[in-house]
């Protein structure tokens, strides 16, 4: 039986369970490179790439690498290390609060969505109170 990734002692100091998950499970034509943005960033990065390949996951991105990369890795025609991780400090959504990494104010377009109507609804009442 494969041991369950939530199940893991250091998933507590992963980023990722604060991200949307869809961003580590794209379709074959979608970037990986956000994931693993995230994944540089992350101080659970090596445990997670060690438990991906110990167990064969053969989904999304996990320490960084697709599950592609962590194939051809174990085939032993990728050789690369690990990439370096990127000091990105994650951020909190001005809508819900749950961490994130990443340039913009919101975690997702339902925040981004939610806080846009929220502010323009202040400012319509702001407009009708000084009227």
């Amino acid at each position: 039986m494969i041991p369950l990734f939530n199940n893991q002692p250091w998933v507590g100091e992963a980023i990722c369970t604060s991200v949307d998950p869809e961003v580590f499970f794209v379709e074959k034509s979608g970037s990986t490179l956000p994931a693993k943005q995230v994944c540089g960033a992350c101080p659970a990065q090596q445990r997670c790439f060690e438990w991906a390949m110990d167990t064969g996951e053969p989904h999304g991105v996990y320490g960084g690498y697709s599950a592609w990369e962590r194939k051809k890795f174990r085939r032993g025609g990728l050789l690369r290390p690990l990439p370096e991780p990127v000091e990105r400090t994650p951020k909190r959504c001005a809508w819900c609060c749950k961490k994130f990494i990443g340039d913009q104010m919101y975690c997702g377009s339902l925040c981004s969505g939610a806080g846009t109507r929220h502010a323009r609804l202040e400012r319509l009442a702001a407009i009708k109170d000084a009227s």
